[in-house]
């Protein structure tokens, strides 16, 4: 009797434990399509979900990072201060991180945007820079150009334009293409 009481116990216990929890929706874009669905959507697990299927983790940035080939597939959430553009630097475009991808959404809600150049620096600006190493390239295509190939070491910038998003993809040797774009995003040179 007391063995069957412990078993009972153990699985009453099991089964609260390993109930899922269903996680909250905290935000999202775009509009909610006939299922409810949205563009994006985040849950406060730390979850984002992009075209009504995909998930990824994310990271909610404030302040430059360095970013690694384990942190591929991340969703960077950028919430730059006014005046202190964040700097995403990628890393090296190589035979190692052949694959690595990277997805950057513009959160901002605040203020005007304006560019900052490396030489006169941040103005009243609430945005981002993406810095891949001296030698990688980034290939890319807005709504606005052709495709197009920066100069190496050259950064991508955005003007700070809430739900503009770009993922970011090492599909060649010293090359990150990108795909999914939105907004427009624009040369910076060298930073």
């Amino acid at each position: 009797m007391y063995r069957t009481l412990k078993a009972l116990i153990l699985v009453a216990l099991f089964l609260v434990v390993a109930m899922p929890v269903q996680a909250r929706q905290i935000a999202s874009e775009g509009a909610a399509n006939a299922s409810g669905l949205y563009d994006i959507s985040i849950d406060d697990n730390h979850m984002v979900t992009i075209n009504a299927g995909l998930e990824r983790k994310y990271e909610a940035v404030t302040t430059s990072d360095t970013l690694t080939v384990q942190e591929s597939g991340k969703v960077f959430l950028m919430l730059p201060a006014a005046g202190s553009p964040a700097k995403m630097t990628l890393p090296s475009c190589t035979t190692d991180a052949l694959g690595v991808n990277y997805t950057f959404i513009e959160d901002e809600t605040e203020g005007a945007h304006a560019y900052a150049s490396a030489e006169n620096g941040p103005q009243t600006a609430r945005f981002f820079f993406i810095d891949p190493d001296a030698e990688d390239y980034i290939v890319y295509q807005n709504s606005q150009a052709a495709l197009f190939t920066m100069d190496p070491g050259d950064c991508i910038y955005n003007q700070g334009v809430t739900g503009d998003s770009i993922t970011l993809i090492c599909a060649e040797l010293d090359y990150w293409h990108a795909h999914d774009v939105r907004g427009t995003w624009t040369d910076g040179g060298t930073n």
